[in-house]
């Protein structure tokens, strides 16, 4: 007989200081008051978090980071909140032209790259990539809770 390890996650959207720092804590943008941001914890520990900021009332750029697994709740959290909440018709990301990572995620998140902005990033140049809802495969909401 073998034991699963259940994790407990949880959704953090009303603590966005605590995910701001974090997200700035794993190379995200810095923690600024106002912005809104969403994060999951696996097992009492941060393993995700986005941070939203420059809201115009037709898009909003977004901040994502990951150190571990994340659900498809959080994935729907950080997309109803953009475009269904607030209405935008676009999410703007900025990564570091560097960060093959985060640029591989946004892609596979389902972000087009629409340019590059030379020198754009301390570090060297930035990439713009955008989602617009009709992209989005994250707004369907299904049932997330744990199968018995």
């Amino acid at each position: 007989m073998s034991t699963a390890c259940l994790s407990h996650t949880r959704i953090l959207d009303k603590d966005p200081v605590t995910v701001g720092h974090w997200m700035h804590a794993q190379g995200s943008a810095p923690y600024r008051e106002g912005v809104t941001c969403i994060g999951l914890e696996r097992d009492g520990q941060l393993v995700a978090g986005a941070m939203f900021e420059h809201y115009n009332g037709s898009s909003i750029c977004a901040h994502i980071a990951v150190t571990g697994r994340f659900t498809r709740e959080w994935l729907w959290f950080i997309c109803h909140y953009p475009f269904v909440q607030l209405g935008c018709k676009v999410v703007i990301g900025l990564v570091p032209s560097h960060n093959t990572k985060a640029r591989l995620f946004d892609e596979n998140f389902g972000f087009k790259y629409r340019t590059t902005i030379p020198h754009g990033d301390p570090s060297g140049d930035l990439c713009v990539y955008t989602l617009e809802p009709q992209d989005c495969r994250f707004l369907t909401r299904r049932s997330y809770g744990r199968q018995r």
